[in-house]
């Protein structure tokens, strides 16, 4: 773990921010520590310890300057009086020391100086990745431990104890000392050893080398089975009478199996020379606890009285305390108030808790409580070393803020972010890295009252010292009359500033500046006095001048601050001791509320109220939409203050941002002085009249107290006439021509087609007509099956028949600029229709009656549809009958053709055909037998054969006759 602190050094941004609400620290003359020797990467200020006393020196540690580490030991008056120090390293021989040489592989650093803690005349120091040539054990962590008093002595830790037989080999193994705390209290030395098997080893201060002692060896066998589940035992210390006024306790953090931190306290009785630590026999009760698991929970813990009531105060860091997935590394710090109430049933009974702001940044990675500015409650002193990509930034919250913001607050867990604190100084400085990492109060070294700070900055291996600059707290009273009267202009005051402090070493000036609010001045608002160790005291003359004669309350302020010279003075890096502020809690600010007063009847408003209508008295509605209104209030008496108007609108709504309750509208009204008058213009809105308004009114009272409204002074009214037309309502009727045929009947199998009647209102106007009548009436006839009315915005209606009529009653609302859409269908059924038709012809016809009621005005409008009927197969039911006469039919038609054939000779015709194919055949035979036609001329020419000539003869009568 603390190898990884060592390692995540971030690439810092070259910027230089210093958030500063508040000045505790004066950065502009901040001074540098840095190795009289610098190394790449020596961590030079990981860790910082104080050696109190004349001689004050500061202990800083470089664990990777070389492969061991090294301590540096400081001057605290060369510091304090150079911007720039250098400091050199106290030899302490780690190899000589322990008679064991060093092992490991190169590049293995043993971190001595990774942690120290100090008195007045010693330091202690630890390197706590130690390995030693040690048998066949050469490759394993021991740690070791020094106490350096003017030269290096080793503690026997529980390596060296293991040596000489008094530890066992498995207790010998894990890195000792990577944590240390001294409690001077008990003149007691605690080391820690975290890892592999936890242990705590202590030892008192005044031989502080050899007898040393195991927490582990002073339980009893079931605490010490409980305390051996746990782990990183002892990487946060911290000791204070937690519980009491008295009793000094040891708080311990480490992980339990679930890997969520927790702190566990042990008691340290001082009986006589025994020095022994005791761990109480209700140690699984003595445990503060986190909640949630890889917080880091007790990284680093620190003591102080937040509250002044005696009792010491917890502080336990949580530099990994995430919210979320993307909200990691944020940092936190718990407080957990001291009493016996830290330890209830809840763990976190009594935390609260500061969360950090930024991702990464490891808010709590240091943490002190320390009163830098004198006023007797400690500040928190926060780090957070990897904010802005490993930039680091330090936090100074205010102790009197942080007692009166959180650890005052009721209710249990109490969780604040860190940007809730406005009291907060934030440094950051863009030359050095990891700034914050490592904290540590100096004594008030320049005598002005308060402490001085040491700030690790390992990334650039230097540490910043910073001096505080310290409060004095001055109070401020106002002596004078609390009332006087109307008549009276000018008022007198008194305002006197005391400094508390009891013994000024030089003149502090100070600026009182005052203000009255109301009608009136002060003369002389800002002057300067000068307070000295004789004159802790100054009251000067304040006079004030009042307008107007009237009653009313002034509120008179005083307010006092340093003088601007100073404020001016402080941006300079040159340290003055004498400088100050005034702290937080002093009466800085001091106010008196003086009353003017009356008598008898002048104390009395008088208060008279008129209504201005600008519009026509008789407004045509829809002609604008809106009207103005003017309401003048005037007062004739004694100021007032708090009047107001009720309007009272009855017709119309205002359009306003003024109060409303039902119909009536509040208009608060401004303060008002005698003869003095307010006019109130306020819009009417015309758009939203509905039918039954007859008029706008308005009726207006104007009261005293509007809190009241017990008392009116006056009261007016006016009436303004509707004129409301129908132009804008519009009845559009749409009559249709349909044509049906049977198929329309027999289709899915209905009996009935429906016939729609439509009809649609239009309100083209601003007016809503409510509750209006319309009456739709159906001319009833004998093919009508069934009625039915739907429409839009409608009421449910009633129907009537008669016997010529159907009528439908119904009730309808029409809105602005809306319409409305009604739809009668008619069921016409197939039979009675036939039975009822003219010239395949049918007439339905329906009427609408709309009666506005409100202006005793009737529109209507009709709807005649026109239905023509006719059957598309009308022979389709008399097949035998058609077929008969198709029959019939076919048999006049054969025997017309026959008879029109035979008169146009036909029939003559094929005979004829055949007698020409007959003559043909009997000429072919009758020449059979001659040469040619040629002998057959000569013949007939020649007459010479009178029987050739007589044969032929007959066979052409033959012929002939067949022809006729």
């Amino acid at each position: 773990m603390f190898g990884l602190r060592t390692s995540l050094y971030l690439i810092c941004s070259l910027l230089h921010i210093v958030i500063c609400s508040r000045m505790f620290c004066h950065e502009p003359s901040m001074g540098v520590i840095r190795p009289v020797v610098t190394t790449n990467h020596s961590d030079f200020g990981f860790s910082i310890a104080l050696q109190k006393g004349r001689d004050g020196k500061i202990v800083i540690g470089a664990p990777n300057h070389d492969r061991t580490g090294k301590v540096f030991l400081c001057e605290l008056s060369e510091i304090m009086s150079n911007k720039t120090s250098t400091c050199n390293p106290v030899d302490i021989d780690v190899e000589g020391l322990s008679n064991y040489k060093l092992a490991g592989e190169p590049g293995e650093n043993f971190y001595l100086g990774m942690t120290i803690a100090a008195t007045s005349d010693l330091f202690v120091t630890c390197a706590p990745l130690t390995k030693f040539e040690f048998g066949s054990e050469s490759k394993s962590v021991y740690g070791s431990c020094f106490v350096y008093d003017g030269s290096a002595h080793q503690i026997r830790g529980s390596f060296e104890k293991y040596l000489d037989g008094s530890e066992q080999k498995g207790e010998i193994y894990g890195g000792l000392g990577s944590n240390i705390l001294i409690d001077e209290a008990n003149r007691l030395l605690i080391i820690s050893k975290s890892t592999y098997i936890g242990d705590i080893q202590y030892s008192s201060l005044d031989n502080a080398t050899d007898n040393v002692e195991f927490i582990k060896n002073k339980m009893s066998e079931d605490i010490n089975l409980k305390f051996k589940k746990n782990s990183n035992i002892g990487y946060g210390l911290a000791s204070g009478n937690f519980f009491d006024n008295s009793t000094v306790f040891e708080a311990v953090s480490m992980k339990n199996n679930d890997l969520k931190g927790q702190v566990m306290f042990m008691q340290y009785p001082n009986l006589g020379k025994q020095n022994k630590l005791i761990v109480n026999e209700k140690t699984e009760e003595h445990l503060v606890e986190d909640t949630s698991v890889g917080t880091m929970f007790g990284y680093v813990m620190s003591t102080a009285d937040l509250n002044v009531d005696g009792i010491a105060d917890l502080l336990v860091s949580a530099p990994g305390y995430f919210r979320g997935r993307h909200a990691y590394d944020l940092g936190a710090v718990y407080i957990y108030i001291g009493g016996h109430s830290i330890l209830k049933s809840n763990k976190n009974h009594n935390a609260r808790t500061i969360v950090g702001v930024k991702e990464g940044a490891r808010f709590g990675s240091s943490l002190i409580a320390q009163d830098l500015d004198g006023d007797g409650i400690p500040e928190l002193i926060i780090g957070a070393p990897y904010e802005d990509q490993g930039l680091g930034a330090l936090y100074i919250l205010s102790g009197y803020e942080v007692k009166t913001k959180l650890l005052t607050e009721k209710g249990s867990n109490i969780e604040m972010m860190l940007s809730a604190f406005t009291e907060t100084q934030r440094i950051q400085l863009s030359e050095f890295k990891q700034f914050g990492f490592s904290l540590q109060p100096l004594v008030d070294v320049d005598d002005n009252g308060s402490t001085e700070l040491a700030v690790g900055s390992p990334g650039s291996a230097a540490v910043v010292i910073f001096r505080s600059i310290p409060v004095e707290s001055v109070e401020l009273t106002i002596i004078g009359q609390n009332s006087f009267k109307e008549q009276d202009t000018s008022v007198v005051l008194v305002v006197c500033a005391q400094i508390e402090k009891r013994k000024l070493a030089t003149s502090r000036k100070l600026v009182v500046n005052t203000a009255i609010t109301g009608e009136a001045v002060v003369k002389n608002p800002e002057y300067l006095i000068i307070l000295t160790d004789e004159r802790k005291k100054s009251c000067d003359v304040v006079s004030l001048e009042l307008k107007y004669k009237e009653s009313g309350n002034y509120n008179f302020t005083a307010s006092i601050d340093i003088a601007p010279e100073l404020k001016q003075a402080m941006k300079l890096n040159v340290f003055d001791p004498e400088w100050f502020a005034l702290d937080k809690p002093s009466r800085q600010k001091q106010s008196k509320t003086i009353q003017r007063s009356c008598t008898g009847d002048d104390c009395l408003p008088k208060l008279s109220i008129n209504l201005h209508w600008l519009g026509e008295k008789n407004f045509d509605v829809g002609l604008q939409e809106t009207e103005n209104l003017l309401v003048n209030v005037r007062n004739d008496g004694h100021a007032v203050d708090g009047a107001c108007v009720l309007l009272e609108v009855n017709g119309a709504q205002l359009i306003s941002a003024y109060e409303k309750h039902l119909n009536t509208y509040t208009i608060p009204l401004k303060p008002l002085r005698r003869e003095a008058e307010r006019n109130v213009s306020v819009t009417v809105d015309m758009s939203h009249i509905n039918s039954t308004d007859k008029q706008l009114g308005v009726i207006a009272t104007v009261y005293e107290d509007c809190n009241t409204k017990t008392l009116h002074a006056d009261k007016d009214e006016i009436e303004v006439s509707y004129v409301i037309n129908a132009d804008s309502i519009v009845i559009t009727s749409l009559s249709q021509e349909r044509v049906l045929s049977d198929n329309d009947f027999t289709s899915n199998n209905n009996t009935t087609v429906d016939d729609v009647h439509e009809y649609i209102i239009s309100n083209e106007g601003t007016v809503t007509w409510l509750n209006e009548n319309v009456n739709l009436i159906i001319d009833k006839k004998p093919f009508m099956t069934h009625y039915e009315v739907s429409m839009t915005a409608l009421d449910k209606c009633n129907e009537t028949e008669q016997d010529s009529q159907i009528q439908f009653s119904c009730k309808i609302n029409l809105r602005r600029l809306d319409t409305v859409k009604i739809n009668i269908t008619i069921s016409i059924g197939k039979d009675s229709m036939i039975k009822n038709i003219i010239e395949n012809k049918i007439i339905t016809t329906s009427y609408i009656d709309l009666y506005l009621g409100s202006i005793k005005q009737m529109k209507n409008a009709s709807v005649s549809n026109k239905l023509t009927y006719y059957t598309e197969n009308p022979l389709k039911d008399k097949k035998p009958m058609i077929v008969l006469i198709s029959l019939v039919v076919a048999v006049v038609i054969l025997v017309i053709t026959s008879f029109v054939l035979f008169k146009i000779g036909f029939f003559n015709r094929v005979e004829k055909e055949k007698t020409e194919d007959l003559k043909k055949t009997i000429r072919r035979k009758s020449l059979k037998g001659y040469e040619g036609s040629s002998a057959v001329d000569d013949v007939i020419q020649n007459g010479s054969d009178s029987q050739t000539e007589l044969h032929i003869n007959d066979q052409l009568e033959v012929v002939t006759s067949l022809e006729d």
